[in-house]
């Protein structure tokens, strides 16, 4: 299936117009990390805005954002300004990841590059999907007997949210998902089909229509897919590209 030639170009516009070279700082943190804090380094590429292209191990945690890359002994940590796009072999699960820096409007008037990850490339429309940094919070449990005071849960969770992004370059809330992270080895305690909330139709109707997205209703409902579940969904978007998309011309 022939690519998203209109995303890979806006994807470059952006980068060569709002991006700022970055210092490089090879070998940058030799912060000691615990076992379980360690993520994997995977085989991997990155493109830079100079469109220098880095061949190595790639390491990407969507903890904090931050993108790592090294060669040989040399390592450095990367952010958006430096980075057009980046991908590597996720072994956890099993399949090829992408990212691409986009801008995107988080607040009012506050338009900031940020890496999304390219779930699905169609061609008229993308799915990407961005997390958010981890955050802490901390509520009280329920009194116990005997008017026992109730004691106090942290919860560590980060917010990762799928977009819709047509051609007009707009990218669009599709659902969102809260996950959850172990207290100790901040791990995820979720998977990666965990169920979503706050779907917002109109970004998948803007770009594939009312009829299509019917039709596309139909088959999840017939399938028992739920278009807030990423993997569902892909399956959902397997089905548009085979039956509904549009061809050429």
């Amino acid at each position: 299936m022939k690519k998203l030639v209109w995303l890979a170009v806006f994807v470059l516009l952006w980068s060569s117009l709002f991006s700022q070279p970055e210092p490089r700082t090879g070998n940058r943190s030799k912060k000691k990390e615990s076992p379980e804090e360690i993520l994997p380094w995977s085989e991997g590429s990155v493109l830079l805005t100079d469109e220098t292209e880095l061949k190595g191990e790639v390491r990407y945690d969507d903890r904090n954002g931050v993108l790592s890359f090294r060669d040989g002994d040399d390592s450095q940590a990367m952010t958006e300004r430096r980075v057009v796009t980046f991908e590597f072999y996720d072994e956890r699960l099993e399949r090829q990841r992408r990212f691409i820096t986009l801008p995107y409007e988080e607040s009012p008037g506050a338009v900031q590059s940020y890496f999304f990850e390219v779930l699905k490339e169609l061609k008229t429309f993308a799915v990407l999907a961005k997390a958010n940094p981890l955050a802490v919070t901390t509520h009280n449990t329920p009194s116990g007997p005997n008017n026992m005071p109730s004691g106090r849960v942290t919860v560590i969770m980060h917010l990762e949210t799928v977009y819709i992004m047509c051609q007009d370059g707009e990218i669009r809330p599709f659902f969102e998902n809260s996950i959850r992270h172990n207290n100790k080895t901040l791990k995820r305690t979720e998977g990666e089909n965990s169920m979503g909330s706050n779907l917002r139709p109109a970004a998948l109707i803007e770009c594939v229509g009312h009829d299509r997205y019917t039709l596309l209703k139909k088959y999840a409902r017939e399938n028992n897919l739920s278009f807030e579940r990423k993997e569902d969904l892909m399956k959902i978007m397997d089905y548009y590209v085979l039956q509904l998309e549009p061809g050429e011309g």
